[in-house]
């Protein structure tokens, strides 16, 4: 899943496209397989380009497709265009104002790419601590939040001028779960939040209070800074006001638009 002011885009390796929901306008665009150049879509981020027009940056996982590529939005049609093929196995993927963050579990390592496409950095297990990294967030601080698939943990890493140094741990222990966590795709805003699918729960790693879900959360992400958008196992989208945690949640009309999964 990715989040801007104005589109959600969800995004399903399982059904093979990409649904983008237009807010405002309150539409859907579809990007599908039967794009020639469309394998098996798995994350997203909106970010903008070297020109700074907005595009969707998302992985593709389909063995002849693998990359990075990004969906632009011109007027009522969508436009596809290679970012970069520079990675063996990608996942999740991140950007801050200037650098595009991609997870390559073949590599275990976190690629660091220039909007123009050119890769800068490799961040390996042998200077951080994860072992399989399967998403990232980056923000514009150049705090680097990864979510562990091996160790179900969460870690934040310092900026890349700093060396990319772990700072922080969250494990299960850290909040009131008694369960082993299964961490998803995090966000900051002023906290940073975990979606947890094993506890149905998205902590807050400033309050260690959890917002309940009766679904499973794989993912969030900011719409704003007081809402929050949520996906969970089953495809159902939620918005969150931040302000009425940790207790409530309304779930976005027209639930059909979102069971992709």
């Amino acid at each position: 899943m990715a989040a801007s002011a104005d589109d959600i885009a969800l995004i399903s390796s399982g059904s093979k496209c990409i649904k983008i929901f237009h807010i405002k306008k309150k539409t859907v665009s579809m990007v599908t397989h039967e794009c020639k150049r469309i394998g098996s879509p798995f994350d997203g981020v909106y970010s903008k380009d070297v020109e700074q027009v907005t595009g969707l940056y998302f992985t593709d996982t389909d063995e002849n497709k693998r990359g990075v590529k990004i969906v632009y939005r011109k007027k009522a049609k969508l436009k596809l265009t290679d970012f970069t093929k520079r990675v063996e196995n990608p996942r999740g993927i991140s950007a801050n104002d200037q650098h595009i963050f991609v997870c390559d579990q073949k590599r275990q390592s976190i690629l660091v790419f220039k909007k123009d496409g050119e890769m800068i950095l490799s961040v390996s297990k042998r200077n951080s601590r994860f072992d399989m990294p399967l998403y990232v967030f980056a923000d514009g601080n150049e705090h680097i939040i990864i979510t562990d698939s091996i160790q179900n943990s969460v870690q934040e890493l310092s900026g890349i001028d700093d060396g990319c140094k772990v700072i922080r741990q969250w494990k299960h222990s850290d909040f009131s779960s008694n369960e082993r966590m299964i961490p998803g795709k995090c966000c900051v805003n002023k906290d940073t939040f975990i979606p947890d699918r094993k506890a149905r729960e998205i902590w807050n790693c400033s309050t260690k209070l959890g917002i309940p879900f009766h679904g499973s959360p794989v993912a969030v992400a900011m719409i704003n800074h007081s809402e929050l958008a949520v996906a969970t196992v089953n495809g159902e989208i939620f918005l969150v006001k931040l302000d009425d945690c940790p207790t409530s949640s309304t779930q976005l009309d027209d639930a059909d638009i979102y069971n992709i999964y």
